[in-house]
C-alpha cells in the first residue's frame, strides 16, 4: 500500500510537469510551423505565383502536426469552395496555449489570404511574418525558461514527496 502511495504521488507529480512541458513544447511547433508557412508563401508567391490551395497541398507534410492539421482544415475549406469568414477561421485555428490576440491573428492571417493581389498579398505575408516571429520568440522563451524549469520542479517535488512519504 505504501509503495502504491509513492509510485502515485510521484507519477502524480512527473505527469504535472510533463503535461506543461508538452503544452509549450506544442506552441512552439505550432508557430515554427506558421512561420515556415509564411516564408515558403511568400516565395512561391512573389516567384511563381502558385495558388495558396497548391501551395499547402505541397508543403503540407512538412509541417509539424500542430500545425498540418489547421492546414489540413483550412485546405478543406478551400476545397469547400464557400465564402471563407473569419468564424469559419477561428474554428479551425486553435493556438496551443496561446493567448487570445494570437489566436485572432493566426485566424485574420487566413481569413486575408489570397484575397489580394501578388504585391499586396506579399506585404500582408511580410508583416504577418513579423508577427507570427514575435509569437515564435515568446513561445521558445516559455519553453526555454518556464516549463523546462517547471518540469524539473516537478520531478523534484515527487521525489521530496517519495521522501516525505518513507
Amino acid at each position: 500500500m505504501k509503495i502504491a502511495a509513492i509510485l502515485s504521488v510521484f507519477c502524480g507529480c512527473v505527469a504535472v510537469g510533463l503535461t506543461i512541458y508538452f503544452r509549450a513544447r506544442s506552441r512552439v511547433r505550432f508557430c515554427s510551423g506558421l512561420v515556415a508557412f509564411c516564408n515558403n508563401l511568400r516565395v512561391e508567391i512573389g516567384f511563381t505565383l502558385t495558388p495558396v490551395s497548391q501551395i499547402i497541398g505541397n508543403y503540407i507534410g512538412t509541417y509539424p502536426n500542430e500545425f498540418a492539421r489547421v492546414l489540413a482544415q483550412y485546405q478543406k475549406l478551400l476545397d469547400e469552395k464557400s465564402d471563407i469568414t473569419r468564424e469559419r477561421c477561428m474554428e479551425i485555428i486553435r493556438v496551443p496555449q496561446a493567448a487570445a490576440y494570437a489566436a485572432t491573428a493566426v485566424a485574420d492571417f487566413f481569413y486575408e489570404l489570397g484575397r489580394h493581389g501578388a504585391n499586396e498579398e506579399q506585404a500582408k505575408i511580410t508583416g504577418a511574418l513579423g508577427v507570427f516571429t514575435e509569437m515564435k520568440r515568446a513561445a521558445d522563451n516559455e519553453l526555454k525558461n518556464r516549463a523546462v524549469v517547471a518540469l524539473k520542479l516537478a520531478v523534484i517535488a515527487g521525489i521530496a514527496g517519495v521522501i516525505l512519504l518513507l
